[in-house]
């Protein structure tokens, strides 16, 4: 953790300019070498990501490169117009070298301090961890294949269904709308939650002309200023006016043959039809894209039905249909039973609906502030989103206590321990409570202990049971 923050900070920060010429590498006149740390030479190679972006080519190199080989091959990629590559290259060898050196040097050091039972620990989480990144990079390179293998100007005519676009189907289509045909970073979650099929999808989107790939016009849209009055300097046009005046400018004096070799190296972009803008344009945020699957949940919560809508949402996101513990039914009953339980009394006649959302948050595993989208999608509260994110998370912590005692009990758990939050000064007083389970009421001797309380319980270590 303390490594992925620190990583994670260096690329938080602006990165400075860097002068690259067929000789050295520099920053701001010091010279760089291999001798430095990881992150310094990381940074350099981030430089000279940056000083090609700013080219005249720099709309071809997007995004963060968060990875050496990732910036490397994206240069690669541009190897051609680069004309110190050589440089660049022996570069990207010898800051790789530099970090298998210090990578092997903290390897080494972390084993030798090691027992032999602990090596033996190191040595199963190591051959372990390679192969869930095998099992990964296997997935990952299908997923690719599956996206590669859509052409958009090659379509199957025959993927054609002409039924009504679910609920995950029009947010997918909302996400491909503005999407580069050539980009292959498309959110995994499609695939391995909602179950896209990205080839079947797409297809169908075009052939019921839900998408069209972007006209010209389309494209000197999704251009930066900069860039399109580089287009009108080429053909010696005057730069001046705003976007849509030199988007018009250029359409209106630049013939069709040389305006497609203008914009060749402009990426074509998925575009919605009008159809496709009427399917999207009133979808509203919520706490996951499946908005049939939570309404159909939202109505079986309400109907008291709580094991049938937690078994679809397992079937859905898991594959299989687990029952809900009796212990999370009985406290999930008692809370839409009894009116005064644990809320705003501003919530008035919207009081049921809101404990019903809270609980579908639960079972979907969501945090508060999903489970507040998933509120505003469904009913307009008029009460500060604040004191209702406060009161979410102060129930599902309510009801998640009440749970775990249940299941305590019914292990026989004798006493039961508090583990505080540290960072809340109203918690950590409590740090290390213990309470007997006969005793235990959440909310007074057991969390939560405020509206922000974020501590936990678990069994007391020396519990019988």
């Amino acid at each position: 953790m303390i490594l992925f923050d620190f990583l994670s900070n260096i690329f938080k920060r602006k990165q400075p300019q860097a002068d690259i010429n067929a000789s050295n590498f520099t920053t701001k006149g010091q010279q760089i070498d291999n001798s430095l740390f990881y992150n310094n030479d990381l940074r350099i190679f981030e430089d000279c990501v940056n000083l090609i972006t700013n080219s005249k080519n720099k709309h071809t190199i997007e995004g963060r490169y968060l990875t050496l080989s990732d910036s490397y091959n994206r240069l690669l990629k541009y190897k051609s117009e680069i004309s110190n590559w050589d440089s660049i290259k022996n570069k990207y060898e010898e800051l790789i070298a530099n970090k298998n050196s210090i990578m092997d040097k903290f390897s080494q050091t972390a084993i030798s301090n090691t027992t032999n039972s602990q090596k033996a620990d190191y040595d199963y989480i190591k051959e372990l961890s390679e192969s869930v990144k095998i099992k990964s990079d296997i997935l990952y390179n299908e997923y690719i294949k599956e996206i590669s293998s859509f052409d958009p100007l090659n379509i199957d005519k025959t993927i054609i269904e002409n039924l009504p676009l679910t609920s995950v189907e029009r947010n997918f289509l909302s996400y491909m709308s503005g999407r580069k045909i050539h980009d292959k970073n498309i959110a995994q979650y499609w695939k391995y939650d909602y179950k896209i099929n990205f080839y079947f999808l797409m297809s169908r989107f075009f052939n019921e002309d839900y998408l069209r790939l972007s006209s010209d016009s389309d494209v000197l849209s999704s251009l930066k200023i900069i860039d399109l009055k580089e287009i009108l300097k080429a053909e010696n046009l005057p730069v001046s006016g705003k976007k849509a005046v030199l988007i018009e400018r250029i359409i209106n004096n630049t013939p069709i043959d040389r305006l497609n070799i203008l914009l060749g190296d402009y990426d074509k972009i998925y575009t919605l039809t009008s159809k496709g803008f009427e399917a999207v344009h009133n979808i509203k945020k919520s706490a996951t894209k499946n908005i049939d699957l939570e309404d159909e949940c939202i109505q079986l919560i309400l109907n008291g039905d709580f094991d049938k809508a937690y078994k679809k949402i397992q079937k859905y996101f898991r594959g299989s249909a687990e029952s809900l513990s009796v212990e999370y039914i009985e406290v999930y009953s008692d809370l839409m039973e009894n009116s005064e339980l644990w809320s705003l009394p501003e919530l008035g006649k919207h009081t049921s609906l809101f404990k019903a959302c809270v609980i579908l948050g639960i079972m979907l595993g969501i945090d508060s502030s999903k489970t507040l989208k998933l509120i505003s999608r469904i009913d307009d509260i008029d009460i500060d989103k604040n004191l209702l994110l406060d009161e979410i998370h102060y129930l599902q912590a309510m009801l998640l206590c009440k749970i775990n005692i249940k299941q305590f009990k019914n292990l026989g758990v004798k006493e039961i321990e508090v583990l505080s939050d540290i960072h809340n000064k109203n918690c950590s007083k409590h740090k290390g409570q213990i309470i007997k389970t006969v005793d235990a009421q959440p909310g007074k001797n057991l969390p939560p202990f405020s509206k922000k309380c974020n501590c936990t319980i678990i069994p007391h270590r020396s519990s019988k049971f």
